[in-house]
């Protein structure tokens, strides 16, 4: 009988790590074969400055991109347009509203932004640490985007009468994506595309395209060459 004991107290330890080493591979070849999804939620605060629509706009953005498994991933935004310290002070200092008791607080300009895009990652598949699934990809990425912008300018108490910023584009762009503790992400791309940016005066009578002639920048409103650079800040989960 003590013979039977002492077998089983020595056989009972190589069983339960026998077991536990078991079940460590089939959960690491889960990993494998099937990460779990991840999200990075995303926004770039510079954007408040100068948005997607250049000088006019301040953007607040908001980014998610989720992680089906360590190769590729989905993105998605919304932002916010408000009228941009720039702008603003383009109308402080004209003196033509000057003299008729204008500023820029008798102004609004409201509107959004809606973006969504595929990543891949090709460096993905030689990295051992993605394969286990452990954080969202990192590293090198072809990024296709499309996005469409819309903002109206108009004076406060007179919203019949409008000036529509209309920008939509379609690029192909390439990017790195740093991964910092795990936790947090710095996210940088550039590339080049087709866009169609227009400037239209709205009004109950319709709608009529701004004369490129009255329009500074002839290369954001009359070519269709999009040129993108990105920058994002990420936290992880």
């Amino acid at each position: 009988m003590k013979l039977i004991i002492i077998i089983l107290s020595l056989s009972l330890p190589a069983f339960c790590f026998g077991q536990f080493e078991e079940e460590y591979v089939e959960e690491r070849q889960y990993n494998i074969e099937k990460p779990g999804p991840k999200f990075v939620l995303k926004t770039n605060p510079l954007a408040i400055l100068s948005g997607e629509i250049p000088i006019v706009t301040s953007e607040y953005r908001i980014l998610l991109e989720y992680v089906p498994d360590y190769k590729q991933s989905y993105t998605g935004g919304v932002s916010l347009f408000t009228m941009s310290p720039i702008l603003r002070s383009v109308i402080n200092s004209d003196s033509s509203l000057k003299n008729i008791g204008l500023n820029s607080t008798d102004f609004s300009l409201l509107g959004y932004r809606i973006q969504g895009g595929y990543r891949l990652y090709p460096l993905g598949l030689i990295n051992k640490s993605a394969t286990e699934g452990t954080f969202p990809p990192k590293g090198l990425y072809l990024f296709g985007l499309i996005s469409y912008s819309d903002a109206r300018f108009f004076q406060n108490g007179n919203s019949s009468t409008q000036i529509q910023f209309s920008h939509a584009s379609a690029t192909l762009n390439i990017g790195y994506q740093f991964i910092i503790d795990a936790d947090f992400s710095l996210d940088l791309y550039f590339g080049s595309g087709y866009k169609n940016n227009q400037i239209l005066e709205v009004s109950r009578s319709g709608r009529n395209v701004i004369s490129q002639d009255l329009i500074g920048d002839t290369f954001i409103y009359n070519s269709n060459i999009k040129i993108n650079f990105g920058i994002n800040f990420g936290i992880v989960f």
